[in-house]
């Protein structure tokens, strides 16, 4: 017998145990309430979580929201972790199936007829006009899609002047840009590796990344607190004539446990890749010297260039180098330094004893200096020549004391 001989029996069934169902009605089914949390599992992401209970997986951000005293960045979310759907103020509300209202047809009504003779006037009947619906009511709170207001706003205004952006040094330079080990002995600490079991890079020798935590072995004799900055360095190649390796810095990190020589530290800052066998050192404070301009000098102090960090032909705007002038000199970050030609670059310039380039200072050792080029003149120039001197620099810009 085929499925369809059934249909009138199930019907039958329907009437006498259900009741009969009023014409034109039909049962709507009751909605499924949305889930108040979910455990994250193994491979879900707030992209694949906004799909399953929003609707649109565009709409993460709204999770993530709900749960920033849960998830600290919002590409990484991590098995076991209870993530709140719903805002706390929101409270459930049932639904209570409608009833069906019939609607009875109205009676005919009669057509009267005019007298022979009169014209028919035929009425016509004009479109009702569309009720003009009121505003929607603003949203009670705002999210992360929230335009922003125009006009009659009480909100006060953030300005910033170009004078409150003016630094001298930046820390982010002061740390990124290196400094010579100028051939001392530094209590290096060893970066063993990543300290994250949880993450596809948390395999022993794996790179990390910004948030990730590390393990770095201290060095003899030394002590971590928790709580202490860290700096994560590569050396670079030896410089030679006493100035000894180029150190690179790679990250800032925070020590979070300590467990004799063993510590572990959270990366705060990525200046680049962060691997083991790498070192760390205690981070050095910066002081920031805020809005204090350089001020110009005559008859500024001389030195030379020592070394290019990244060896190229030809330096570029931005590039970092290091000069053989340094704390013992009174040279200060925030100094600023001419590039002036040798003897044999003359001709390239436009006049002798004319500037290439600019530099400024933004780490200072005892014999050594670490600066930036922040413009360039005569392009082509070489600061380092063939027999490995490097080019005059000339101090044109002194801080105030």
């Amino acid at each position: 017998m085929s499925i369809k001989s059934f249909g009138p029996l199930f019907l039958a069934l329907g009437l006498m145990v259900g009741g009969p169902l009023p014409a034109g009605a039909q049962e709507t089914p009751a909605p499924t309430p949305q889930a108040e949390r979910h455990v994250v599992q193994l491979g879900e992401t707030l992209w694949g979580l906004a799909r399953l209970y929003l609707g649109d997986p565009l709409l993460w951000p709204e999770i993530y929201r709900l749960n920033t005293a849960v998830v600290e960045d919002p590409h990484w979310i991590f098995p076991g972790e209870e993530l709140t759907l719903v805002p706390r103020d929101q409270t459930a509300v049932g639904v209570e199936q409608a009833t069906p209202v019939v609607v009875e047809p109205a009676a005919p009504r009669p057509i009267e007829t005019p007298p022979a003779g009169e014209p028919v006037e035929v009425p016509v009947e004009l479109p009702e006009q569309a009720p003009v619906l009121a505003p929607a009511p603003p949203p009670t709170g705002r999210t992360v899609f929230a335009r922003r207001e125009r006009g009659g706003s009480n909100l006060p205004s953030l300005q910033m002047e170009l004078e409150d952006r003016y630094r001298a040094v930046r820390w982010g330079d002061f740390y990124s840009a290196g400094f010579l080990t100028e051939g001392e002995k530094l209590p290096w600490a060893e970066v063993k590796g990543n300290a994250d079991p949880g993450s596809i890079r948390g395999v022993a020798g794996a790179s990390a990344i910004v948030y990730q935590v590390i393990t770095v072995q201290a060095p003899l004799g030394a002590t971590y607190q928790v709580g202490d900055s860290l700096v994560t360095v590569r050396l670079r190649r030896d410089v030679g004539r006493g100035w000894g390796d180029i150190v690179e810095p790679t990250a800032l990190a925070r020590v979070v446990h300590v467990s004799g020589r063993d510590v572990m530290a959270e990366i705060t800052v990525q200046f680049g890749q962060v691997r083991a066998g790498q070192y760390a050192l205690p981070a050095e404070p910066f002081r920031d010297p805020g809005t204090a301009r350089a001020q110009p000098v005559t008859d500024g102090i001389q030195g030379n260039v020592i070394a290019l960090r990244d060896p190229h032909p030809v330096p570029m705007q931005y590039d970092i180098l290091f000069i053989d002038l340094g704390r013992n000199g009174g040279i200060a970050p925030g100094d600023v330094f001419e590039i002036l030609p040798k003897e044999e670059d003359v001709a390239i310039a436009d006049a002798p004893n004319q500037a290439m380039a600019e530099l400024r200072i933004v780490h200072v050792r005892d014999r050594s200096a670490t600066g930036v080029v922040t413009s360039i003149f005569t392009p082509g120039i070489r600061t380092v020549g063939p027999d490995g001197q490097g080019v005059p620099v000339r101090l044109v810009r002194k801080m105030p004391a």
